[in-house]
């Protein structure tokens, strides 16, 4: 129960991350700390960051639901 419950909320994160990547929301890629960030990648890469972040977790999203990743608690 606690990893079906823990990949719901990979999955949410994993599609906001991704849509803040594809859909370029200047709020959230913009904040005053990710300075060092977009001097680094540049704008176009922390996009494409933020698109494969989006991925990861929502990949890891779906581990915890299907039970290839379990928490100790779960059996």
């Amino acid at each position: 129960m606690v990893s079906t419950i823990a990949g719901i909320i990979f999955v949410i994160f994993g599609v906001f991350a991704f849509a803040v990547g594809l859909l370029n929301w200047q709020t959230i890629l913009e904040p005053s700390r990710n300075y060092t960030f977009i001097n680094l990648l540049g704008p176009k890469g922390k996009r494409i960051f933020y698109c494969v972040l989006g991925v990861f977790l929502w990949a890891v999203g779906l581990a915890f639901i299907t039970g290839a990743i379990r928490f100790g608690t779960d059996r």
